[in-house]
């Protein structure tokens, strides 16, 4: 992969974290003795006007509701967004 792409798929990547931590979705704290850490994963998309685009995802999978987390976080959708095709 040229640098140059490389370059914008890591400052898509960084704005995705800025992102997190200016909204506080996580807080980072060092794991319980005997506990599992969560994987998680780079989920990279080229938008239609050529933008990058990374989103960092944890393998929900492996997730045990009650133990790993305790509540849900569901984005919500603009109207305007929608597009209904017949």
């Amino acid at each position: 992969m040229p640098s140059a792409q490389q370059k914008d798929w890591i400052e898509a990547c960084c704005q995705e974290l800025n992102s997190l931590r200016e909204h506080k979705v996580y807080d980072l704290v060092n794991p319980p003795q005997g506990q599992r850490v969560i994987k998680n994963r780079w989920v990279f998309d080229l938008k239609t006007d050529r933008h990058k685009h990374a989103r960092l995802v944890a393998k929900g999978f492996s997730q045990v509701e009650g133990i790993d987390y305790d509540n849900v976080f569901s984005l919500v959708i603009q109207y305007e967004s929608v597009e209904v095709s017949m």
